[in-house]
């Protein structure tokens, strides 16, 4: 059996790597579509040139990831200062809202942020409050 040019096959393995003794077709698709006069004209591309290209884009993508880990990025950090909060109890009372409670405890400030921290402080899922409830509210 003969290979390549009428060499016989087992001088071809012996001379060539083996991924040089199989070339495959580039983009055969892409070449029919421009017209049926061209397809003598398909270019074969070896599997080294196509490892290459493999090699190439992992290498890429080993750099941006190295260079992204060694980038510094912000991230969060503790401190021993000691933070102090002063809170203030309150009783609900029939008819009370958050927002009146806003308006009575904290007049000067923005009303949405008082009543947000309220529901946060408080693990409140929404603003109904019931009469006799204790919430803990920001102290001045």
């Amino acid at each position: 059996m003969t290979n390549y040019a009428g060499s016989p096959k087992h001088l071809v393995s012996k001379q060539l790597p083996v991924a040089l003794r199989q070339p495959y077709l580039a983009a055969p698709q892409a070449l029919r579509a421009s017209g049926p006069a061209r397809s003598h004209q398909v270019s074969l591309v070896s599997r080294p040139i196509r490892l290459v290209r493999w090699f190439s884009i992992g290498l890429l993508a080993l750099a941006i990831t190295l260079v992204g880990q060694a980038l510094p990025w912000p991230s969060a950090s503790a401190t021993d200062e000691a933070v102090s909060v002063t809170m203030t109890y309150v009783t609900v009372k029939a008819g009370d809202s958050l927002w009146g409670l806003a308006e009575r405890h904290a007049p000067q400030s923005d009303p949405r942020e008082w009543v947000s921290k309220v529901a946060q402080l408080n693990n409140l899922s929404d603003s109904g409050l019931e009469a006799g409830q204790r919430l803990a509210i920001p102290g001045k």
